[in-house]
């Protein structure tokens, strides 16, 4: 007796596999809120002819899985069992539906039809009426303002791009920020904003920082704008009272811890030069305690990958989400005699973080996580929303583009459109699409990193136009990025849309 063959299966990570995953938020402008595959499923015809796009790259899985995507209006990654695939690659020549179906009479007509449907949707197949869905930059609905509370901080962090000079953000100039953020966000429709407090240590003024954020709510709610709070903090101030206040207030954290033990305290330690990491654990093991589940921000250099596994251990048994960020050159690290780049060490750290990863899947996707500025969760042209959806206020309510640029502001809280200011075209860093970027616009892989940190590009370069000086490790990463999610919606589904359960809403 023969087996039944497998029904066609195609599993893509939709958005509630981002349900718990954090907001992806590090010390960065760290744009990627909306993640998760736009599918826009539209029910086929008897009469459409159908063929699969002959751009589509393939990579392994599992032996019963491949990811499929297409690298020229990708819409997400698909995951198909061998039948979806069979099903994916006999669509050569305009086939109709009726056609397929005819091929393979072991399956259900609706099991064909809703394949179709999803591999249509992700741009895999194609119809002379339908066509493909380009990548473009869609209007955002959030806004995104950094507050630097104080340039002060009780660390000193090799790689740290601030000078700590002895600046704080007065109650008056917070608020004033605050106002321009959300009259700018009133002018230009957007439904929300994420105020990111932030130093130096913002945890040095925390009545300061929980009357701003007490403020922000108020008038945000006043404007019928969302509000959404993270303290940025190196969790070495944190005690059982602190964090029950930021409980109430209804901030969300982000704590950075780069290894354990040497690993961390190798980069980051006090400016005394004692050692940081138990007081951070300690912290973090306190806002846990107090109901807060932080979102835990790694800087990996050449010096401290090879301890990311060992973290990466811990962090999935806290069942706490993370994302991964890659050492950013500046200023001030260029005189650390420590810091060095190294392609290799850092490709080997993080895969042995990966193999931790694969053995401890969790239900969360991490698409967005795994690998510094490349992000995996939805297509995008820009790295990042610096120059577009992304204000920067220092201490005395100066406006950048980027806080790594702080010193060189494009206006401040007075003017009544801040963001105008650092949209205009000559305000400094040119965060271009990934289209104009040289090596970059044939690259299979450039809807997901979108070439990069504009400003590390300069740096290395002199240019805005150029990918990341990081591209190599990148492409020698990605695909392990995408083998984990689908092994992780392999394990769980959750969250997953599957071309087998007809009764799920897409």
């Amino acid at each position: 007796m023969k087996n039944k063959p497998e029904a066609p299966e195609i599993l893509v990570a939709g958005r509630n596999s981002f349900a718990g995953a954090g907001q992806c938020d590090c010390d960065c402008d760290c744009a990627c809120a909306e993640s998760g595959t736009p599918l826009d499923l539209i029910p086929i015809r008897e009469t459409s002819r159908w063929q699969k796009v002959p751009e589509l790259v393939r990579l392994a899985v599992s032996p019963t899985h491949h990811a499929i995507f297409n690298p020229q209006a990708p819409l997400g990654i698909a995951y198909c069992n061998e039948s979806a695939c069979r099903i994916l690659d006999t669509l050569q020549d305009d086939d109709s539906l009726s056609d397929v179906t005819s091929r393979f009479p072991q399956f259900p007509d609706a099991e064909i039809k809703k394949s179709i449907e999803l591999l249509a949707a992700l741009n895999l197949v194609s119809s002379p009426e339908r066509g493909l869905t380009p990548v473009t930059t869609e209007p955002a609905s959030l806004l995104t303002a950094w507050l630097h509370l104080t340039d002060r901080c009780n660390l000193r962090c090799s790689y740290c791009y601030l000078a700590h000079l002895r600046e704080d953000m007065s109650i008056e100039t917070g608020k004033a920020a605050i106002d321009a953020t959300l009259r700018s966000a009133e002018k230009y429709g957007y439904k929300s904003i994420k105020l990111k407090y932030s130093g130096g240590e913002a945890l040095l003024r925390p009545q300061q920082l929980l009357e701003l954020h007490a403020y922000a709510g108020i008038a945000a709610e006043r404007k019928a704008i969302a509000l959404d709070g993270v303290v940025l903090t190196n969790g070495t101030l944190l005690t059982p009272s602190l964090a029950a206040q930021i409980k109430t207030s209804g901030l969300r954290m982000m704590i950075s811890l780069d290894g354990l033990d040497s690993f961390h305290n190798f980069h980051r330690h006090y400016a005394s030069g004692q050692n940081s990491f138990h007081d951070v654990l300690r912290g973090i093991q306190i806002v846990m305690q107090a109901g807060i589940k932080p979102d835990i921000s790694i800087t990996v250099s050449a010096q401290s990958a090879g301890g990311l596994a060992e973290l990466l251990d811990l962090i999935l048994d806290m069942d706490l989400s993370f994302s991964i960020n890659f050492y950013r050159e500046n200023d001030f690290s260029v005189i650390q005699p420590t810091l060095t780049m190294d392609d290799n060490k850092i490709i080997a750290g993080m895969k042995a973080a990966f193999d931790v990863i694969e053995k401890k899947l969790p239900r969360r996707s991490l698409l967005a996580s795994l690998l510094d500025r490349a992000n995996l969760s939805v297509a995008h042209v820009k790295t990042c929303s610096v120059g577009a959806n992304y204000l920067v206020f220092d201490p005395q309510g100066q406006v950048a583009q980027c806080q790594m640029q702080m010193r060189h502001a494009v206006g401040n809280f007075q003017a009544e459109d801040a963001l105008a200011l650092v949209r205009r075209q000559d305000a400094g860093i040119r965060n271009l699409p990934v289209s104009e970027k040289q090596g970059c616009a044939d690259c299979q892989w450039r809807y997901w990193c979108a070439g990069g940190c504009p400003l590390m590009a300069h740096r290395a370069t002199g240019r805005y136009d150029q990918q990341s000086p990081y591209c190599h490790i990148y492409q020698a990463l990605l695909p392990s990025v995408i083998r984990l999610e689908g092994l992780r919606l392999m394990k769980y589904g959750d969250g997953a849309l599957s071309s087998t359960d007809t009764q799920k809403k897409y």
